[in-house]
């Protein structure tokens, strides 16, 4: 006959072989596996919690009772609105391969906290509400970890955040994007206005102009180049080049346009600098795409006279 020891040796060596990482706080769970029913329980409960690395919110001792009493009842439950809730994350969102047993880990872990408030709450609108405040915590941390891979807060912060490595941002740096970030995120879901504005002001806090506008360069690139190829094929539609020169053209092209498109993000509300720097761009514009702007402007005045001109009959 296995002694309530030996079961527990059991347990741990079970642990120990199938599972590198755990919750630390699946541990005491172990110890209280004394009939075949909570063997059964922590079976299906295994599985759930060794996706995970590390608890954000450590269960009190009442959860802890409520677990105890019922976790045969819950593990279905619990797994199958984990399972749900992660599969809905990565229908909405891009989730990339490193932050997946994690992000799995903060939807399992919130799972089960709500779980435990439907035979720890007796009162509804206490439940709902608990539940709603449960919501709240874990989706900042899972804002957090999708920020660097999905727009969640605007481009600019998202290019802040995976182009860390390449911009030389600090940790400290990169956790005060992250938080100025969230507080956007909460805006956009709150209904307000959010624009590049309201990046820059995250980025003006703890990175220096160089590296705002390094940021702002990599936000702005696609953009630039697609700018770049249709001011090419508008050159190349006056037979000014030949198809030869369209690597050299378009990247003249492009930076030009980069070093424009970050400046104006840079200074979306401060009309005197963005002047002032947009000046100092056009002095290197491309002579080709200043000759090209010249004609354009001179079509729009042309365009606008026949438009307006006075017809006499």
């Amino acid at each position: 006959m296995i002694n309530n020891n030996s079961l527990k040796n059991i347990c741990h060596y079970y642990m120990a072989e199938t599972f590198s990482m755990f919750y630390k706080h699946t541990l005491w769970l172990v110890c209280k596996c004394v009939c075949i029913r909570n063997i059964l329980a922590f079976a299906l409960f295994l599985p759930v919690m060794s996706n995970t690395y590390a608890q954000l919110i450590p269960y009190t001792e009442e959860e802890k009772k409520v677990l105890d009493a019922n976790m045969s009842k819950m593990t279905f439950w619990c797994s199958m609105s984990s399972d749900d809730g992660f599969s809905e994350l990565v229908h909405k969102y891009k989730v990339v391969r490193d932050i997946k047993q994690e992000l799995m880990g903060i939807v399992t872990e919130r799972e089960w906290k709500k779980a435990i408030l439907n035979y720890s709450v007796p009162d509804g609108m206490e439940r709902y509400l608990r539940k709603c405040k449960l919501d709240s915590i874990y989706q900042r941390y899972i804002d957090a970890m999708l920020m660097p891979y999905n727009e969640l807060a605007g481009k600019a912060i998202t290019c802040a955040l995976r182009y860390k490595k390449n911009i030389k941002i600090s940790d400290d740096s990169y956790q005060k994007i992250i938080d100025g970030g969230l507080d956007i995120i909460q805006a956009k879901r709150d209904g307000k206005s959010v624009g590049i504005k309201d990046e820059v002001n995250v980025l003006m806090k703890s990175l220096t102009s160089g590296k705002i506008l390094s940021v702002l360069a990599y936000k702005n690139t696609e953009r630039a180049n697609t700018k770049a190829i249709e001011s090419w094929q508008s050159v190349l539609s006056h037979g000014w080049v030949n198809k030869n020169d369209s690597v050299t053209v378009c990247k003249e092209f492009s930076n030009y346009y980069v070093d424009r498109f970050s400046y104006e993000d840079m200074f979306c509300d401060d009309g005197n600098n963005r002047y002032a720097y947009l000046r100092s761009v056009d002095k290197n514009k491309p002579a080709l795409l200043a000759k090209l702007d010249s004609i354009t402007e001179i079509d729009k005045i042309k365009k606008v006279s026949n438009d307006y001109k006075w017809n006499d009959k």
